[in-house]
């Protein structure tokens, strides 16, 4: 009897492993779970099962067994809107051809996320034993607009770092400004660069010093679409932001 039911638990659990899924992504806390596609549920894989049985004349064991062997494993069906990625989610449902397009950047897209795990958990740890790191909550009006700044030392039209590189603003990854630099920007566009690039600010700086007021005039706005789209994140049975503070946040963005 022990040995019919281990042979079925194998069984069963070959047959999950079928089905493709796609591992946690974006959640802040990493987690083990995988997700299947959000179509499927425990009767739907178990029906199936029951076809591939009768196809090959196998027993077939009982609905109770199938999902207590589902339960064992740390699988969910639905994927929380915070952990999807449309790279990765067009990578795991296309067909051949279609992942064959875009397999370099999804090569680089998952050695990226490993790299910034990594490092994440790096400085989790730095900052529990050096006193000199500081988590600070800030509120809107401590924070500067740079944008008129950036304009009267005409930053983005600087072409290439201090090491010959071309330089492309949507491809960083990290920006550093050092108060011993003050004219200089360092960077990275990959979280395994070892050391950060540089951006000259002094070569490109004007004869006179700009004076311009960096104070925060009129808060940018977001689109009513993305407003009620993060606002979903604070509602419903299952909300992914649930702490006070942090809803209010949410809900007095600008839109």
């Amino acid at each position: 009897m022990m040995q019919r039911n281990r042979r079925l638990r194998r069984e069963i659990l070959t047959h999950i492993d079928k089905f493709p899924r796609m591992e946690s992504h974006y959640c802040r806390k990493k987690t083990s779970y995988e997700y299947l596609s959000p179509e499927l549920n425990v009767a739907v894989m178990y029906r199936l099962y029951e076809k591939e049985c009768a196809r090959d004349g196998r027993e077939v064991a009982s609905m109770a067994l199938y999902r207590s062997v589902f339960n064992s494993q740390k699988l969910k069906f639905h994927v929380p809107k915070k952990d999807l990625c449309g790279l990765c989610d067009t990578y795991n449902r296309g067909n051949a051809v279609e992942r064959n397009a875009i397999q370099a950047k999804y090569d680089r897209h998952i050695t990226e996320k490993q790299a910034v795990r990594q490092l994440k958990e790096e400085l989790k740890l730095k900052a529990k034993d050096n006193p000199q790191f500081v988590v600070a909550s800030l509120t809107y009006s401590r924070f500067c607009m740079f944008r008129n700044l950036l304009g009267e030392r005409g930053v983005l039209r600087i072409r290439t770092s201090e090491e010959g590189e071309a330089i492309d603003w949507t491809t960083f990854m990290s920006v550093r400004l050092e108060k011993d630099s003050p004219g200089k920007i360092f960077y990275k566009t990959s979280h395994r660069q070892e050391q950060f690039s540089t951006i000259n600010l002094e070569e490109k700086r004007r004869r006179s010093n700009p004076t311009v007021n960096l104070r925060p005039t009129d808060r940018p706005k977001i689109p009513e679409a993305k407003y009620n789209d993060l606002i979903s994140f604070c509602s419903g049975d299952t909300p992914i932001v649930f702490h006070r503070d942090h809803k209010k946040f949410y809900e007095m963005l600008p839109h």
